[in-house]
């Protein structure tokens, strides 16, 4: 039903719950104090609900979900005692989403096909009421991994998932009467006359449908310019527009990328991040390593001397890693640019290799016996990069980098 309203509804309103807060964060402290408790909060605690709202410019909405996920166990996981008791109250079942909610894994691929992967996540702007953990806990679903160590990082898989962001919190603080957002969102409904009738608060379908509401309201009654206030979330100072200072973007200097390993465990995590970024990226440079050469040809061997030796040595060795690039026309590489993938197919004690390659290889970082347990399957690689990279005409999107190509 969302796949079909998706497409005439360009506002999607989203709320979470969760097991409250292991760390509380002081209302003064910084920037970086504030993402780390975020951060540990979120790595260490799971979802218990994410509810959905579409709306159309016009205020109208086809229908509100609440997304019951079924990791928590309330009498084993972390929590706050005080926040589990409140979810209580608004009439949260622990033991029935236990026992007959929806995996995190099958939502966050649904998730994934609906509103990102295919540029879908140009689609929509997305509404949030002190967005921060929300946007988090989301974070947390889609790459199935801890959040990213910096803020920086943190933001950028925000611009990357997610695009046109916009905090009713936040916005709130532009606007008089509305107490510089230091009021929750039942009391800013009252404020701007919206009617929360039957919303049950602390559910996270029921406030994810006062926020679509709200912001409905803050367009019509407050004559809301959104350019002015995308991707602004309350309590981060460094996402407000402000006279000599400009709104966060991910198209920061490429020095701030990072290599990510992929390893079996993370690799459909990589997959869907890389089909995100590639649509923006024109450029992918690619790189292999081997196990040497069984083979060698002389210098001013010809033509048909050098792919005999080429084919001879491919065809009777295994590849170990694939490294992959993706950077835009400007040169600038996003923050889960660069990938190096882990293939498990070579065995160091029975595949053919040159024993001096191998050895660079172990002196250069290479865990042969890590790569053959944990590493992705020849298969898996070979399938997620037909299908990113050569299917449907995407081979045309790209142009490819390499250095001395022929063995990679």
């Amino acid at each position: 039903m969302m796949e079909c309203f998706r497409e005439r509804f360009p506002y999607v309103s989203m709320d979470m719950e969760f097991p409250g807060f292991l760390l509380e964060t002081d209302r003064d402290a910084s920037e970086s104090v504030r993402y780390s408790d975020l951060k540990y909060n979120i790595d260490n605690l799971k979802p218990i609900q994410v509810g959905l709202t579409l709306c159309d410019t016009s205020g109208h909405i086809p229908c509100a979900w609440q997304f019951n996920l079924s990791g928590f166990d309330v009498r084993l996981d972390l929590s706050s005692a005080k926040s589990i008791e409140l979810l209580r109250r608004s009439g949260i079942n622990f033991d029935m989403i236990l026992h007959e909610g929806i995996r995190v894994q099958d939502f966050a691929r649904s998730f994934m096909m609906t509103f990102v992967v295919g540029g879908r996540n140009r689609l929509h702007s997305w509404i949030t009421f002190h967005g921060l953990y929300d946007l988090g806990y989301m974070i947390k679903i889609l790459t199935n991994a801890p959040l990213p160590d910096t803020l920086h990082g943190f933001l950028s898989l925000v611009h990357m998932f997610f695009g046109r962001v916009y905090d009713l919190k936040s916005i709130a603080k532009s606007y008089n009467g509305l107490m510089g957002g230091e009021i929750g969102l039942l009391r800013m409904a009252s404020v701007l006359n919206v009617d929360a009738t039957n919303i049950r608060p602390h559910q996270a379908g029921h406030d994810s449908l006062l926020i679509s509401k709200v912001f409905s309201a803050m367009k019509r009654d407050l004559r809301l310019v959104e350019e002015e206030f995308k991707g602004q979330l309350y309590a981060l100072s460094s996402t407000n527009k402000k006279k000599g200072k400009k709104k966060y973007s991910s198209r920061r200097r490429s020095a701030m990328a990072a290599v990510e390993d992929v390893w079996k465990k993370n690799f459909h995590q990589a997959c869907n991040l890389i089909e995100i970024s590639r649509e923006k990226c024109s450029y992918i440079s690619l790189d292999m390593e081997f196990p040497g050469f069984l083979r060698t040809a002389r210098r001013d061997a010809s033509e048909y001397e050098l792919y005999d030796k080429l084919k001879y040595n491919v065809d009777n060795l295994k590849p170990i890693q694939v490294g992959l690039t993706l950077s835009d026309v400007s040169g600038h590489i996003p923050y889960h640019g660069a990938w190096q993938f882990n293939l498990s197919g070579f065995n160091v004690n029975k595949d053919p290799s040159s024993a001096e390659s191998v050895e660079l290889l172990r002196r250069s970082g290479i865990d042969f016996d890590k790569n053959l347990r944990e590493g992705v399957m020849l298969d898996d690689f070979a399938r997620f990069f037909r299908r990113t990279f050569a299917f449907g005409g995407r081979k045309m999107n790209h142009s490819w980098v390499t250095f001395h190509v022929a063995l990679t």
